[in-house]
């Protein structure tokens, strides 16, 4: 390929919701004052919530998690919330400069969810 082979048009590539899904991993059992957190990628968290939200995109927070095993800090900002129906709500947070031991205690919840590796954490 060269810079006159045309690309693909925009149409023809994946959304950015199937990028995304592809880095994701389904939690169990994993909270936040948010609500539950459905899943987790190496840049963020996808949140769950039964209560009205007031949060906006923008916000930067720090977010409690806990879970059977753990229970831990991380600094987020707030991507998107979204209202979906029967009055519940979808958070999506980016991680904001997780460290060493954030990431490995990401791995750890993947591992516990049955995911082995978690590699592009790193």
């Amino acid at each position: 390929m060269d810079i006159f082979t045309p690309m693909k048009p925009a149409n023809q590539l994946p959304s950015a919701a199937e990028r995304r899904r592809k880095g994701r991993i389904r939690t169990h059992n994993l909270k936040c004052e948010l609500g539950k957190v459905v899943d987790i990628s190496a840049s963020g968290l996808r949140i769950l919530r039964k209560r009205k939200c007031t949060i906006r995109p923008g916000q930067t927070m720090m977010l409690n998690l806990r879970s059977d095993i753990d229970r831990f800090d991380v600094n987020t900002k707030v991507v998107r919330v979204i209202q979906l129906k029967n009055k519940r709500w979808e958070i999506a947070v980016e991680l904001i400069a997780p460290d060493k031991e954030i990431r490995e205690k990401l791995m750890v919840h993947a591992r516990s969810a049955g995911m082995k590796g978690f590699a592009h954490l790193d």
